[in-house]
């Protein structure tokens, strides 16, 4: 069933809870690297860094998806995140076809709230038709919107 919630004690209010798949949806944002220790703590592997889009990268997405790719979503580009389809903890690439554009709610209903992104076409990856597969066993399809 998974991990169970982390304990945050110094939350407001008293102690917060923090689920593995909040950690994963804030880690999706965040620059993560991972080293590897020898038995004396030496660092002998530092991981790859290119987690983040870069801004080249951001304006190509926003061209492509003219927005949130999350079906019937509106959200213009400047209201979105650039999401990894297949997440970079599990080896997904920072590149433009694993790449595509969510606003925040649909970004926190991919991590959270039981949604996944399907990419249909291997070699176009997120740049041709996506698949958002539901929680209630929803299938919605959806199309980059730019020129």
């Amino acid at each position: 069933m998974g991990a169970p919630p982390a304990r945050l004690p110094d939350c407001p209010g008293g102690p917060g809870l923090l689920t593995s798949t909040a950690a994963a949806r804030i880690a999706c944002d965040a620059d993560v690297n991972r080293v590897v220790l020898d038995e004396d703590s030496i660092p002998i592997e530092y991981g790859r860094t290119k987690r983040l889009f870069t801004s080249s990268q951001r304006r190509a997405l926003a061209l492509r998806d003219g927005g949130c790719r999350f079906p019937d979503c509106s959200r213009p580009p400047a209201f979105t995140d650039a999401h990894h389809v297949v997440a970079w903890l599990n080896g997904g690439l920072t590149n433009l076809a694993n790449g595509c554009l969510l606003c925040r709610y649909h970004h926190r209903q991919v991590h959270e709230g039981g949604w996944r992104i399907e990419q249909l076409d291997p070699l176009k990856g997120a740049g041709a038709q996506l698949v958002f597969h539901g929680p209630d066993n929803q299938r919605l399809t959806s199309d980059p919107r730019g020129p």
